[in-house]
């Protein structure tokens, strides 16, 4: 039943070909010990039977006492779909789980009680774990390094802490003040930055001490592709024109966050191209570092083995080597 009092909260979910999780997904919803709900699922072109289950579950989402909206897109893909639903959001807070994870119980209820009893605060996570079929099994993977620090800006965009959607709620008024237009950067690489990043740099982000979302790692998930040298390249391009796009919406010095990202990710493919033994390319990013500057020891060393064409750990080897000899 919908309690007036307690401020509405919008759950965004985008659903793609996941008839095999969805059901697991709605049920931690429908368990919420928070009442009032509004419940967005934007159905982003799914082949299999994805809808005649969400359509099996109206009845009970109904019941429950929660509104309902049920979107359907043509694929084109998470940050498109999320689009759909950040537009027509209602809710005071709002929250952007995937429809392939689960929701603890007190998830809503625990964060809105912080916002609310923290009023200097717009935004708040709580902790996750993952888990492959059984949640009862689920296991932790993440560091406390970071967990507990309220300005995460540079934490996001330099991947010391996580980005998962549904460990986080975030006020509409945050989202506001960076998306006026309520839409984000569309990239398949993703959409938890474009939200994040911009929201860490206007507000400081509390912690939750518990573990109050869950991540069903799957095999072909997106973030676990085997991919090849060029894909991956064009999935750290990606990545870095979501941070750009994002630095535009944020509080920060951009032409110094950036200097950032190029930093990053010239030094990610100088790595890559160097296991995938690709001297053109390991040239190419070496060449980048240089111009800004940002060389560092293992740069200059992977270049050297990778132009001389000797092996990286008799290299390493042999200067250790001729070290200790001098040192005797």
């Amino acid at each position: 039943m919908y309690n007036n009092k307690q401020p509405l909260v919008s759950i965004i979910t985008p659903c793609y070909n996941v008839e095999k999780y969805i059901a697991d997904y709605l049920d931690s919803v429908i368990a919420q010990t928070y009442d009032n709900i509004e419940l967005i699922l934007i159905d982003d072109g799914a082949t299999d039977n994805t809808k005649e289950i969400i359509d099996s579950y109206v009845a009970k989402i109904r019941k429950r006492g929660y509104k309902f909206h049920y979107i359907y897109q043509e694929n084109y893909g998470q940050a498109s779909a999320l689009n759909k639903g950040l537009e027509i959001f209602n809710g005071n807070y709002f929250i952007w789980p995937d429809a392939d994870d689960i929701l603890s119980r007190d998830n809503i209820m625990f964060k809105v009680i912080f916002l609310q009893n923290n009023p200097d605060y717009s935004l708040v996570r709580g902790k996750r774990k993952f888990f492959k079929k059984d949640i009862n099994k689920s296991y932790n993977r993440d560091s406390e390094i970071n967990f507990k620090n309220e300005n995460i800006f540079f934490d996001l965009i330099l991947e010391s802490t996580f980005p998962a959607g549904g460990c986080y709620l975030m006020k509409r008024e945050l989202f506001l003040k960076c998306y006026p237009d309520r839409k984000i950067y569309q990239n398949s690489e993703g959409q938890n930055w474009q939200l994040l990043v911009p929201a860490s740099s206007w507000s400081k982000c509390g912690s939750i001490d518990k573990v109050l979302y869950y991540i069903r790692e799957l095999p072909n998930s997106h973030s676990r592709k085997q991919c090849n040298l060029n894909e991956w390249l064009m999935r750290f391009d990606g990545l870095q024109n979501i941070l750009f796009d994002s630095f535009l919406h944020s509080n920060c010095d951009i032409e110094y966050c950036k200097s950032i990202v190029k930093e990053r990710y010239a030094r990610r493919k100088l790595e890559y191209a160097f296991n995938y033994n690709e001297k053109k390319i390991v040239k190419q990013q070496y060449k980048i570092l240089k111009k800004i500057d940002k060389l560092n020891k293992k740069d200059i060393l992977k270049y050297f083995v990778i132009q001389n064409k000797i092996s990286y750990y008799l290299f390493i080897k042999t200067r250790i080597f001729r070290k200790s000899i001098k040192t005797k």
